[in-house]
């Protein structure tokens, strides 16, 4: 049975926690996760029915949806398009999303040191071999990492948080590699294979004991759809 959006005067009643976000055939939805009835649709730029589309949604209520070398940052309430970001240099592959929250305004009122820059919210963005981090609110481009080897798998990303001021570690994992950087700066702490393999073929998976504390919040099949791909794939090509 089809579900009608509702009337505009019903959508001003919902809350963050009444939306339930879903992706496919390269559109997105906002659905009211308690009667199914549907309060948005959008359509991602360029993507066509065979687009899978990865999804995240942040502390600002805003939807990360990634998909074919792009990223478009959603209106969790009304689906309205805020930023596009196109990933260049990134081809037309699947996307993967993770966001990053920043200080809070009640983490900005404690700050000793007004030197001290606060932290942005980030959008982490991974496509074919390549990592980007971007604005949340914005779009535009902080940082750019790139594997010394390209292939066609779909990296996995988690975060991770450490006492001190530069207290968010990003754990990249690609192929036979993993490497560790700075998520606010892009600085690379340490990396490289993993394997004595020659062959850098693989697909990789990650976890620690804070983000697997994470992992109904943080689920990499949504977030990193590298199954999907597979499947997709396979049954477009045979």
């Amino acid at each position: 049975m089809k579900r009608e959006t509702p009337p505009t005067s019903a959508l001003a009643a919902f809350t963050r926690y009444d939306i339930l976000v879903c992706a496919t055939r390269g559109k997105v939805y906002g659905l009211n996760k308690y009667t199914g009835d549907r309060l948005w649709r959008a359509v991602l730029p360029g993507a066509s029915f065979r687009e899978i589309v990865s999804l995240f949604i942040n502390a600002d209520d805003n939807v990360i949806a990634g998909c074919k070398g792009t990223a478009t940052c959603l209106d969790l309430f009304t689906g309205n398009v805020i930023w596009k970001n196109e990933m260049r240099w990134c081809g037309f592959s699947e996307v993967g999303a993770l966001c990053i929250p920043g200080d809070s305004s009640k983490q900005l009122a404690h700050h000793n040191d007004k030197s001290v820059l606060p932290k942005k919210s980030i959008a982490i963005l991974t496509c074919k071999g390549k990592c980007l981090a971007v604005d949340a609110k914005s779009g535009q481009e902080i940082w750019r990492f790139e594997f010394p080897f390209v292939g066609s798998q779909l990296a996995a990303v988690i975060y991770d948080l450490r006492e001190g001021n530069d207290n968010t570690m990003l754990y990249i994992g690609y192929g036979t590699a993993v490497y560790c950087l700075n998520a606010h700066t892009g600085n690379v702490n340490w990396g490289g294979d993993i394997t004595s393999g020659f062959i850098h073929f693989g697909v990789m998976t990650l976890a620690t004991p804070w983000s697997s504390q994470l992992a109904e919040v943080h689920s990499s099949f949504n977030q990193f759809p590298s199954a999907q791909q597979e499947i997709s794939h396979k049954v477009t090509y045979g």
